[in-house]
């Protein structure tokens, strides 16, 4: 969690190609979340009358070290990044 833009989870590193990372950010409304560097897909913004949250994914095409993070505009939010095997 943090109290400053951007929001980000740390990193984490992949072990295999073809991993899924996910990479998701909550934040109080109102809040604008930018879009983390790189080849992300968007999920659906899901939000309520008090908190905003916005996910990203990646299938990767090699092993590596992802860092993902976004610019937010409350400064009062949580995030989280983890990766998958696919099979």
């Amino acid at each position: 969690s943090g109290a400053t833009t951007p929001a980000s989870a740390g990193s984490i590193t992949t072990t295999f190609a073809r991993d899924l990372v996910i990479f998701g950010v909550a934040d109080q409304t109102p809040n604008t979340f930018g879009a983390p560097p790189g080849t992300w897909n968007a999920l659906a913004t899901v939000s309520s009358n008090a908190t905003v949250q916005d996910v990203w994914y990646q299938v990767v095409a090699s092993t590596g070290t992802f860092a993902p993070g976004v610019t937010e505009t409350h400064h009062n939010w949580d995030a989280a990044v983890a990766a998958f095997r696919a099979r």
